[in-house]
Parts: structure tokens; sequence; C-alpha cells
């Protein structure tokens, strides 16, 4: 079977969930955010987008209507804003599946508000735009995504919250934010945005600290930090348009109805498991990066120069051993999405989850079954971190 014809029955042998999936349609940004990968690492990616073409080839329409619930665009070195054709994507995607759930994230810069409501036409109440603003004015907002521009982004803002797609505020915190949280949520409420999200990182200290004062710079206070090695995420929403919030909860719903069911099923395959893998439930989608490869997720993509292991550190990952040496098995220009989700490279990654002496490093940083329950997966309410 071709991956243009993928319907409800695929032979999908790993059990890959393929509901939930993350595309970097773009590596282009105007940005130069100082703990983004495109600044970390210059000049060892490229620098394109994936067309519509592509996206159509992926997403063939049986496969959409049958399988596929929600698709978010971010970028793992890119925004996706700066896709060439991203109206045309979203064109296809939504009028070919208007029930699909299209999640935009973006920092919203230097795009006209023509711009945005052409965008904004091909989206409806299943949708949501989530704009990572992690200051309250440009000089604030600059602190971290260096060459954003305050004024295009509102101009942006102002145009999704009158479209039917809900729109999210979300905030990074940081050292110098972090006194001003009251006043960038009441921002964001006073902005017509349906909730607010403070985000807290675990990406402090490590290398990022001053080698004369041994003092990261943007580290937030202790009570800022993500107590786990992945985001944890607090969340108030505003009652600014109930009838957007109301109209919106079928989609939702069911989107956590299929996260709880392969939450359960994983939870119950993967019992005294080193690693409960969060790839096999959804927690993040199925990855597909700016060069058309698949991973199970973007955590695993992401460029470093080696990694080593929390519990043995003779233990250690470089990046060219990783899933970078299996990028022609990976590659969606080269093989069918079918013929990729059967390759025995899967079995593989699975084996290793048994053991701390076999688990793939990434995994063991992110998908610790400790650090995996179902609490420690939830958006938890904003008051909660007060």
């Amino acid at each position: 079977m071709s991956s243009n014809r993928l319907g409800a029955l695929v032979n999908n042998p790993f059990g890959l969930q393929l509901y939930n999936w993350h595309l970097e349609v773009s590596s282009k940004c105007p940005l130069k955010c100082s703990r983004c990968t495109r600044t970390e690492f210059p000049g060892t990616y490229p620098v394109t987008e994936l067309d519509p073409t592509f996206v159509r080839r992926l997403f063939s329409a049986d496969f959409l209507r049958q399988q596929v619930k929600r698709i978010t665009f971010s970028g793992g070195v890119g925004d996706p804003l700066y896709n060439s054709r991203l109206n045309e994507i979203f064109a296809y995607l939504k009028d070919t599946h208007p029930g699909v759930q299209l999640v935009l994230i973006t920092n919203g810069s230097y795009k006209s508000s023509e711009w945005w409501q052409q965008l904004l036409s091909h989206l409806n109440s299943n949708d949501e735009i989530i704009f990572s603003i992690d200051g309250w004015d440009n000089d604030s907002n600059n602190q971290y995504r260096k060459n954003s521009d305050w004024n295009s982004i509102m101009a942006g803002l102002a145009e999704a919250v009158k479209s039917p797609a809900l729109v999210r505020w979300s905030t990074i915190v940081f050292r110098f934010n972090e006194d001003h949280l009251d006043t960038i949520r009441e921002l964001a409420r006073a902005k017509g945005v349906d909730s607010f999200h403070a985000v807290l990182s675990e990406r402090f200290g490590m290398h990022y600290r001053d080698p004369q004062t041994g003092v990261d710079p943007l580290e937030p206070s202790a009570h800022f930090r993500s107590s786990i090695p992945r985001t944890q995420r607090f969340k108030e929403t505003f009652k600014t348009h109930p009838a957007k919030l109301a109209a919106s909860q079928n989609t939702f719903s069911a989107i956590d109805q299929e996260f709880r069911k392969s939450y359960t099923q994983t939870i119950a395959k993967y019992e005294g498991h080193y690693i409960l893998p969060t790839c096999k439930f959804g927690y993040r989608g199925l990855y597909v990066d700016v060069e058309g490869l698949l991973y199970p997720c973007s955590w695993v993509s992401h460029q470093f120069g080696s990694k080593t292991s929390h519990v043995n550190p003779e233990r250690v990952l470089y990046y060219k051993d990783g899933f970078f040496k299996y990028r022609d098995r990976l590659s969606l220009h080269l093989r069918p999405l079918e013929d990729i989700l059967s390759d025995p490279l899967w079995a593989e990654l699975e084996g290793g989850w048994r053991s701390e002496h076999s688990a793939f490093i990434i995994c063991e940083r992110k998908c610790l079954a400790a650090n995996s329950d179902h609490a420690q997966l939830t958006t938890k309410p904003l008051k909660e971190l007060s």
C-alpha cells in the first residue's frame, strides 16, 4: 500500500500513534533567540521549507480524514510563519478535512494584518493559534526573542482574536520577566486572547552560565524552573469569547479522549519499563522536520554535540550516532510513510526502553517512567504557580 492511499488500515507494527502530528514547515526565522538551535548551532541546518505538494503527499485525503485529529505547526530551528506557502498548506488541510485541528505556534513578527486575514480565513473553531510572547513591550520581549517586532505581533494578535480560532498567549518564565507575570497576563487578557500560559523551562544553568560569574543571566528563581526534564505549563482561561470556547469543546474533548485511550494502552504495555514513551500516546506529535524526516518526536531530532546519561555517565551519545545516521531510512522524500512506519528501527528503539543500560539517552532524559505519570503531563491551573 503506498503512502497516498493510507486509510483506516495502516501497516503500523510499532504502533506509533497517528492522530497527533507536528510539522516543521520552515527553518527560516528573523529572530535570534539565544537558546534556539539556529543560534546555538549556526550553519548546521538547511534554510528551506516544506511545500504544499509534500504536505498533500503525506496527508492524503483519506488518511487525513480517517486518522488525523491534530497537526501542530511549530519550529525546531525556524518558525512556520515564514513558510512562503503556508496559506496554501492551510487551505489544503482545512478544505480536505474541516474537522482537523491546526495549531500554529509562532513568535508572530513581521506579518501584515492583510497577511493574517488571508491565513485566518481558512481556520475555524477547531483550531488554535499560540503566540509566544515573553515580554510586555518591545524592549522586554527582545530580552530573549531578539529581533522580534512588537507592533507587528500585536497587529497579528488583533486579527487572530477576531477569528473563530482560539488564541493563546504563551510566556516562558525568565529572570527578566518573573516579577512581571501579572502585568503580562493582564495585557494578554486586555488584548482579547482566550488563555494565558506560563511555561517553565528546564534549559537553564549548564553551559549557559557566564564563565566568569557562574550565573545564567536568563535563569529565573527556583520556583519558576521546571522540576522535570521538560517544560511544565500553567494556564488561565479567560471568558473573553465564551461562544468560541463552547464551539471548540467537541474537538478538544475528542483529542483528549484519544490521548487518554492511548495513554492507558501505553501504561499497560510498558509496565515495569525504565522508559514510558510519551511518543506512543501523542503527548508530543509524530514529528516531521523541514527536511522531510520522520521522527517519533521532535526531542530526538534536535541538534546537539553530545549528551551523557544522567544515570550512567559512561554512556555518551553523539548527535551523529543517534537518529542522524538513519536519515535515509526516515526520509519521506525517499520512502513512503508506510514503509518508514514498518522499519525495524522502531523495534530497536522500543527494545532499549526496558532498562537503564540500553535506553536511548534522549528518551531517558525526557521520558523516564518516573517523570511521565498523568499528573506531570497535564497543564495545571495558573493559580498553582502563584
